[in-house]
């Protein structure tokens, strides 16, 4: 695997995978229409350090954050400053419907290759930033959010395992609708994401480490990984700023326009 091939994939998986737009269902389209594919012997690689650039990207962006959770869980302390010990648990609650969704992996697998399915999740994708653009801002943080509002947004997550189906776009989408307050359902979506990432990245970990990897794949992945984590914060900030600002619904319009295009392209080929 070539150096900038590596360098084009982590960008568009650190930019993919932060804006609302899936980077899933683009990895898969650029792999079915453009042959884009990584060779066997570096994907289970690549796919690891990306996981590793992911989480990069969202512990910079959210640093402060972390360093209050991970406070409040020390037993010196009582209720927890500012409502971290609340917002762990509303993660903790978020993260189970991916529990069941595992179960589905092997069916899930089977869409990344039907570009008509992952053109129709965008045209999904579009319409949940379409309302959650147009949803008047509520008031709920970590210290009043509920139980059934953390799970509400974790089915979401679930849902986004679909190629197609933007996680963060979903997620805010659905934290949007619940009534959280703008900053908190970007800031709980990207939270989110990280038990999410942390659980795929160990079992690709865990199956790395019994097939083993070739050494001289180690550069151009790390590359890759890189890109990614930097692509992903500066994703994160842009993300941040205009959903705060109102206006997540823009990105509706080119996940409609690339749905609609993956649509066209595979009518297409199959005339």
């Amino acid at each position: 695997m070539s150096l900038w091939f590596a360098l084009f994939l982590g960008l568009v998986q650190g930019v993919a995978e932060f804006l609302p737009i899936s980077s899933s269902g683009h990895l898969a389209l650029l792999q079915h229409f453009f042959r884009l594919e990584l060779p066997a012997e570096s994907a289970l690689l690549f796919d690891v350090l990306l996981h590793l650039g992911t989480l990069a990207a969202v512990f910079a962006a959210y640093r402060r954050e972390l360093r209050g959770m991970l406070r409040a869980l020390s037993p010196r302390r009582g209720a927890g400053e500012g409502g971290e010990r609340r917002l762990i648990r509303l993660l903790c609650l978020g993260s189970l419907p991916l529990v069941p969704a595992v179960l589905l992996k092997d069916r899930i697998e089977g869409l990344f290759t039907k570009p008509l399915f992952i053109g129709c999740a965008l045209l999904f994708t579009g319409c949940l930033l379409y309302i959650s653009g147009r949803v008047l801002p509520g008031g709920e943080t970590e210290r009043t959010a509920k139980g059934t509002h953390a799970l509400g947004v974790g089915c979401m997550q679930a849902l986004a395992l679909l190629p197609g189906v933007s996680r963060s776009g979903s997620t805010i989408a659905a934290g949007l609708v619940l009534g959280f307050r703008r900053e908190f359902a970007v800031r709980y979506s990207f939270l989110l994401s990280l038990p999410a990432v942390l659980g795929a990245g160990a079992l690709e970990l865990w199956e790395l480490l019994k097939e083993g990897f070739d050494p001289s794949l180690l550069l151009p992945c790390a590359l890759g990984a890189a890109a990614a984590a930097v692509a992903g914060f500066f994703a994160i900030r842009l993300v941040q700023r205009l959903t705060e600002g109102g206006r997540s619904g823009l990105f509706a319009y080119y996940c409609w326009g690339a749905g609609a295009l993956a649509i066209l392209l595979t009518i297409l080929r199959g005339a």
